[in-house]
């Protein structure tokens, strides 16, 4: 089995300001990352300021990469700051996504989030309240050959989705992008927060939008993982639903996992089981293994937004040829998540520091053989630390 390893950028909210410290990037949560051939970019995000100081969140413009061409060391990791005014972000995001995407497979698309003008920020400090959401363009895409910002231009077709953020996106090597759900709230510029269970698609060659209108779609929903397979399904799991707008999330049970597919634009659900529990999450990552065989699901937590823990199991390792063999799902849809002895398809590892992590891209590296898990503790602490899974 050729070696492989997956890189999890996973951040905590915690520090003051945006810079680089010795070589090393802050720590964010809700920003986006994507691999380009041998670098892992990073964009934008926020963290959280402490409470004297009247704006309490701030938005971060950046982008940088880690440079994986090379081995390198868990103390000092190769992270190349793009601080010129070509690469800095349009506007500042946080909780977008960001696909790959492009004819020569290097373009960024940036997918929706919370955008906020960094050179204009509006402050009503009587309300406390940004006025975010400075424009309404729901796509932006990185170049990261000439390193230059763009836009989507004249001769977009179809309807773009309204603006939001935490959907569930991927695309597709034919370039299509498929957006699921999202939620707004106040820092979308809403009063009530409203979740979304709508489905788009986004051709990146004919520039059209398309909404897709299927039966038996889920609840509306937010941060949700969302994982393509070779054969054009995509599996959703985690994150939070809502019964009527204006009303609270709840967490959505780790058991229940929507499939779209996207070749017959149908929806299906798939109830797993488990021999021990499996506390439902949000902020967690997923990713399928180089073999098409696993979806590893990592960190997250059950407590969102404030107060956050760090959830049991947060490591697992969802075997899909019990949940999807040979083309078609099994007959009785189910699948099982258990601890992986004897005949339990599902791998559970576990990490035992308390740590958690936002939700972002988790990019999948070949050639190599261990997983590398960054973390940044839920603490006043600066310490960071990177720690590693043997697959």
């Amino acid at each position: 089995m050729r070696g492989f390893f997956i890189l999890f950028i996973l951040q905590s909210v915690i520090f003051q300001t945006y810079c680089f410290l010795d070589g090393r990037p802050e720590g964010r949560g809700g920003h986006e990352s994507v691999q380009v051939k041998d670098k892992l970019y990073v964009m934008g995000g926020e963290r959280l300021i402490p409470f004297l100081n009247p704006k309490r969140y701030n938005l971060s413009d950046e982008v940088f990469y880690l440079d994986l061409s090379s081995q390198f060391g868990i103390e000092n990791p190769p992270f190349i700051d793009l601080f010129d005014g070509n690469s800095r972000m349009i506007y500042g995001n946080v909780k977008g996504n960001a696909v790959l995407g492009g004819p020569a497979q290097s373009d960024i698309y940036l997918i929706g989030g919370t955008q906020l003008n960094l050179s204009t920020i509006n402050w009503n400090v009587t309300s406390q309240i940004i006025n975010w959401n400075v424009t309404e363009q729901f796509i932006y895409i990185y170049k990261t050959i000439p390193k230059i910002w763009t836009k989507l231009g004249i001769g977009v077709k179809g309807t773009q989705p309204s603006k939001r953020r935490s959907t569930s996106t991927v695309i597709k090597p034919n370039g299509t992008i498929y957006i699921f759900g999202g939620r707004i709230e106040l820092d979308m510029g809403s009063n009530t927060l409203i979740l979304y269970n709508e489905l788009y698609e986004f051709d990146t060659i004919l520039l059209s939008w398309n909404q897709i209108i299927a039966p038996n779609a889920p609840s509306p929903r937010s941060h949700s993982t969302a994982t393509l397979l070779p054969n054009g399904k995509i599996i959703y799991i985690g994150g939070v639903s809502q019964d009527i707008p204006g009303s609270q999330t709840n967490l959505i049970n780790m058991m229940e996992i929507y499939v779209f597919d996207t070749v017959s634009l149908s929806w299906s659900i798939h109830t797993a089981s488990s021999s021990f529990p499996i506390q439902p999450r949000v902020g967690h990552t997923a990713v399928l293994t180089p073999d098409n065989s696993s979806i590893v699901i990592m960190g997250g937590t059950s407590s969102y937004p404030l107060n956050q823990t760090t959830v049991y199991p947060n490591l697992l390792k969802l075997d899909i040829n019990i949940l999807y063999k040979e083309g078609n799902f099994k007959e009785n849809n189910s699948n099982c998540l258990s601890n992986c002895h004897g005949n339990n398809p599902y791998d559970v590892k576990t990490y035992s520091q308390k740590r958690t992590g936002s939700a972002g891209t988790i990019p999948l590296i070949d050639q190599a053989k261990v997983v590398i898990m960054q973390f940044l503790s839920l603490s006043s602490s600066n310490d960071e630390d990177l720690a590693y899974f043997i697959m």
